[in-house]
């Protein structure tokens, strides 16, 4: 494996794990309060069933992860780019 294939890897790997990391905290801090306040909340009728959360979260934080990992490929030394990767952190 070349040195810039493994540091592809090895970023995108970085970038799954961070993406994760971030939701795992998240849920841990909104977990307790979730099961109280949620259910409690004036939803309209056309929100999906609650079983469909998990696997849409489970996909789009992966998806995320990878659109980070694009970006930061690409380089900060173009101002879209360095742009969009400060928006991403901030996020």
């Amino acid at each position: 494996m070349t040195v810039s294939r493994r540091r592809d890897v090895l970023g995108l790997v970085a970038f799954v794990v961070m993406c994760f990391g971030v939701s795992v905290l998240g849920g841990r801090a909104v977990a307790p309060a979730l099961a109280i306040w949620y259910p409690a909340l004036v939803k309209p009728t056309w929100t999906p069933p609650s079983w469909v959360f998990g696997p849409v979260w489970t996909l789009l934080y992966p998806l995320v992860a990878v659109a980070g990992w694009l970006a930061w490929r690409e380089g900060r030394s173009r101002a879209s780019v360095a742009s969009a990767s400060s928006i991403y952190g901030a996020v």
